[in-house]
């Protein structure tokens, strides 16, 4: 990635850490755009998927975060995307069908999550959060949070 796309993509992600997912859903809107007009790989636009769908998630759309998150898997999928990429969008995947209260597509979403990332060498922190929404899974009725 070159600096330009390092920048505007530390910018979207300090929008998203100040909770301003609107504007962060038009940012990544706007990315999209540019990527499926300018010929951006199939994987970079998953990834930009993947903080689209965290931005839509964030505003209490899950059904819509759930087809985002889908759309960035595929396009991963047949993009070459690294199975922790992959990961990683399986378990965005996962709380976004949590949040619907589908606590058992959840689980699995999740345990596909957690293999994928093991088989990529994900790293400890990624394993222990996808691990921890596994287990937030299998426990339906806690308080559901990121």
């Amino acid at each position: 990635m070159d600096y330009l796309g390092r920048a505007i993509r530390d910018q979207r992600r300090a929008i998203l850490d100040q909770d301003r997912a609107a504007e962060a859903e038009a940012t990544f809107r706007g990315s999209l755009t540019l990527k499926d007009e300018g010929g951006g790989t199939a994987v970079s636009r998953g990834i930009t998927l993947d903080m689209l769908g965290h931005a839509i998630r964030d505003q209490g759309r899950a059904a819509e975060a759930e087809a985002t998150f889908h759309r960035s898997l595929v396009l991963k999928e047949e993009g070459g995307g690294t199975a922790v990429s992959r990961g990683i969008t399986l378990d965005e995947l996962g709380r976004a069908i949590r949040d619907q209260g589908r606590a058992a597509e959840a689980e699995e979403t999740f345990r596909r999550s957690l293999a994928l990332a093991e088989e990529g060498g994900g790293s400890a922190d990624l394993l222990d959060l996808i691990r921890q929404d596994l287990e937030k899974a299998k426990a339906p009725n806690t308080q559901l949070s990121n």
